[in-house]
């Protein structure tokens, strides 16, 4: 199959931004019915639809008249070129500056009625701090409906103050014990040093020197998994890490060898969310990359489920017993994995500071041995002879299964695409783009210094390649480079390392 044309269309005003691909694409084929004209489109960053608009193979003149009705109809609309020169610079950038965007979302947030669509829109908002819009959301706590609560409760935790503290206090004897967590990591963040351990305490969270070492949590975990303790040891754990910097780092260290498997995910899955309330970049990118690179436990494709060691199962009684036999499903799976990603790109689309941090993080959590052998995919459909004809081929790179991955170094990159089911990311060998592809680039320019953490410290090939590229744009901060950090990017064994070291050295 062969490639003829290619149109990258966008649209973004108002609280639209839309992408909307169409290709031109030549079959394999003899027949002068051989040329089709396939389409893409959706919300950007997220799963495109696909379709086409030529069902069988029709003549090229009829294929470039398609083609063509298609792009003027959709630039008629107010869809916009994306020319592969300016790729990476407007697709995911808001045409707004950061205190308009908030403003723009608050005004969302106060008009809309619907309890669901309300906490939809809260979760957006930037988890810089913003007294004025978290004053607005006390007004709206207790609500009856848990999900606004548990929305509200993360925002103003993350944008309000010591002033509101008193509005959630209340919520730390809830009878929802998901609101009662929230209500306490949110009290935590607004309060001093003093009231925060007043409430630590309250909570019977005792500080346990045997949580500060690795070799005692270590300990500490297994005595507790033995007993059916480890989620609340994993609670207790993370919540001493708010005032222990020992502990905290012990937890770091430890959290690649607890199994994702009952009797302990449900506490990471905690320190997972609680690491995205927190912007725990360490906690969050150790869990991402291993909801990234770790099988689920168990495939929940019917009601029941045949356990190697219990029999059958039924999946849904079974998992709401404290002590269920199982977790870490598929499913629960792709939904952390996708939610890594948007916790990301939300930050990036708000401007935040924390985007970089994360994603660095994240980034340095990958190395080479990550990579998988590249493979391609055939799509077959049937004429009207009921002669099978490839209509398409689909190929994936060394790192195409990693959806946070991917979406961090490729989301702008015209050779990648997601797949069909959002978890995986195509490679378009005709496109050719010598640009950078990354997420949110003007934020990766102006944070210079964790591009050079990326350098010095990624063991990943492409993370390597996307850090020397973005630091060769920035000529002021090249220049400031010393001889003694030069070098041993010299000796670092990746040629990206040594062609920006020796480019600024010469």
């Amino acid at each position: 199959m062969k490639l003829i044309k290619k149109a990258r269309l966008v649209y973004q005003q108002a609280n639209s931004d839309k992408v909307y691909e169409v290709d031109l694409v030549e079959l394999n084929s003899a027949s002068e019915r051989r040329f089709l004209v396939n389409f893409r489109y959706g919300r950007s960053g997220q799963t495109l639809r696909e379709g086409s608009k030529t069902p069988l193979p029709i003549e090229r003149e009829r294929a470039e008249k398609t083609y063509s009705s298609v792009v003027v109809s959709k630039t008629n609309k107010g869809y916009l070129h994306r020319q592969d020169a300016a790729a990476h610079d407007q697709l995911e950038r808001l045409e707004v500056t950061e205190q308009e965007h908030i403003s723009s979302l608050f005004s969302r947030i106060q008009q809309e009625s619907d309890p669901k669509q309300k906490a939809r829109q809260i979760w957006r908002l930037a988890p810089e701090q913003s007294s004025e819009v978290a004053q607005y959301l006390v007004t709206l706590l207790g609500s009856h409906h848990w999900q606004l609560d548990y929305s509200l409760l993360w925002a103003i935790g993350r944008i309000g103050d010591q002033s509101q503290l008193a509005n959630i206090t209340p919520y730390l004897s809830h009878k929802n014990p998901n609101l009662a967590a929230l209500a306490l990591e949110a009290s935590l963040a607004l309060s001093d040093e003093n009231t925060a351990l007043s409430l630590i305490r309250d909570a019977g969270v005792a500080n346990n020197p045997l949580l500060q070492s690795v070799e005692s949590l270590t300990i500490e975990l297994d005595q507790a998994s033995k007993h059916g303790d480890a989620n609340a040891l994993l609670k207790h754990c993370y919540l001493q890490a708010q005032y222990c910097r020992a502990t905290h780092s012990a937890l770091v260290s430890v959290l690649k060898d607890i199994p994702l498997a009952p009797g302990t995910f449900k506490g990471l899955r905690y320190l997972f969310k609680m690491s995205e309330f927190r912007l725990d970049a360490d906690v969050f990118a150790q869990l991402s990359y291993r909801f990234e690179t770790q099988k689920h436990y168990f495939t929940a494709d019917w009601s029941y489920y045949y356990h190697p060691r219990h029999g059958r199962i039924n999946v849904q009684e079974e998992l709401k017993k404290t002590n269920s036999r199982l977790a870490y499903s598929k499913a629960t799976r792709n939904y952390l994995r996708r939610r890594s990603w948007r916790v990301l790109k939300q930050l990036g689309i708000s401007q935040s500071p924390s985007f970089v941090v994360m994603a660095t993080q994240v980034l340095l959590a990958f190395n080479d041995s990550d990579s998988d052998n590249a493979k391609t995919s055939e799509i077959f459909q049937y004429d009207d002879n009921w002669q099978r004809q490839l209509i398409a081929v689909n190929h994936y790179e060394e790192f195409a299964k990693y959806l946070t991955f991917n979406g961090l170094l490729r989301l702008n990159h015209p050779s990648f695409s997601k797949s069909k089911n959002g978890l995986s990311w195509r490679y378009h060998p005709e496109q050719v783009f010598s640009g950078r592809g990354e997420a949110f680039p003007e934020q990766w320019d102006q944070a210079p210094d964790a591009l050079l953490t990326l350098l010095q410290n990624s063991t990943c090939q492409p993370v390597l390649a996307f850090a020397s590229t973005a630091l060769a744009d920035n000529h002021a901060f090249g220049e400031q480079l010393s001889t003694d950090l030069l070098i041993p990017l010299l000796n670092r064994p990746y040629p990206e390392c040594q062609q920006f070291a020796f480019s600024l050295m010469i």
